[in-house]
């Protein structure tokens, strides 16, 4: 949710218990007929006596011929499968209602598949009402219910979504990695890791999670990889064409996915070095993202401790050396530190 307010304060008189249940149902239906990782804005400016109001969504929109049929009791957007909540069809023409009352005009704007807007034209000076109609607060009573209905259901098929894409990934990967012996485990051990160095750190719980997604997911650019670049890619750990290779193939994976834009600058900048020296964008210090650092050290250690074609694994106690003597410039010292209290208990 992304909130505009006026450049000045401005105070209305007008029926308070129709503005907020106007504007209640507006946002509503914006977060119900959104998609999953959608946004919502809320926009409001004032010019003269006039205060305008924008909601706006990225949404699943409405088709342009049916625009104007939204504003009628009972109609529902159905037969454009766009529509995955229930509900009576009474919410918009309520809020048509409503807003009329207010004396204020209301527009519409809408694509299918790209969003709609909502504009609202109110005067600031409005008498209070004489009251609503015992039909008008009956109807505003239910449509406040199903609204919260909408909310609840909403939340769950969003949350469903976003895990089967979870599932979908760390099935993906999990095949990715049985196509050969130094790859099996590899991210199952990154993220159990990566976790235990993040809250060592005292990372909060939402950012823990966010961690663990970006370090179950890092290494998903390599499915668009062959073969033979992975095996050229383990004789040359350092070898920069194969690592933009993946990091560019995990880029076009994951940002379509949009409830995953918080954890995509992590996942993709776990090459990166704390001196500046590492791919892809050159990042240094604290410019790169406190849960990429923390998987470039599991991810290292864990490389490290796993045989390759190349060479035997480095014991548990050589690899702690290598990353100890790497601090302050390929690692971040203060992650390296929470690593080694972490493996060395």
């Amino acid at each position: 949710m992304h909130f505009d307010p006026a450049s000045a304060q401005v105070e209305m008189t007008c029926n308070r218990v129709l503005l907020r249940a106007a504007l209640y149902q507006l946002l509503l239906n914006a977060i119900n007929f959104n998609k999953p990782g959608g946004s919502v804005w809320v926009r409001v400016s004032v010019q003269g006596d006039t205060v305008q109001i924008e909601i706006e969504d990225n949404g699943l929109g409405i088709p342009q011929a049916e625009i104007d049929a939204i504003f009628q009791p009972f109609f529902q957007v159905e037969e454009h499968s766009i529509r995955h909540v229930g509900g009576l069809g009474l919410g918009l023409p309520i809020v048509n209602h409503a807003i009329a009352q207010l004396g204020g005009k209301m527009t519409v704007e809408s694509a299918l598949n790209e969003g709609t807007t909502f504009r609202l034209s109110l005067p600031v000076h409005q008498p209070e009402a004489s009251g609503l109609t015992p039909q008008m607060r009956a109807r505003l009573a239910s449509t406040h219910q199903q609204s919260l209905i909408y909310a609840r259901d909403v939340r769950r098929l969003y949350q469903q979504l976003e895990e089967h894409f979870l599932e979908t990934l760390t099935m993906i990967i999990a095949a990715l990695e049985a196509r050969d012996d130094f790859h099996m485990g590899h991210s199952e051990r990154v993220t159990a890791l990566a976790r235990a160095i993040g809250r060592e750190m005292g990372l909060p719980e939402q950012e823990l999670q966010s961690l663990e997604i970006a370090a179950r997911i890092h290494d998903i650019g390599k499915i668009a990889m062959p073969d033979r670049a992975l095996y050229e890619a383990y004789e040359q750990p350092e070898h920069r064409d194969a690592i933009m290779q993946h990091i560019e193939a995990g880029r076009r994976i994951l940002t379509p996915l949009r409830f995953l834009a918080d954890v995509l600058p992590i996942a993709l900048a776990h090459h990166e070095r704390y001196d500046g020296q590492g791919l892809p964008d050159g990042l240094a210090g604290e410019a790169i993202p406190l849960g990429a650092r923390i998987i470039a050290v599991a991810n290292d250690y864990d490389i490290m401790t796993s045989p390759r074609p190349h060479r035997p694994a480095l014991s548990p106690d050589e690899a702690r050396e290598v990353i100890r003597a790497g601090a302050g410039t390929k690692w971040d010292p203060h992650v390296v530190e929470a690593f080694l209290r972490v493996v060395e208990e």
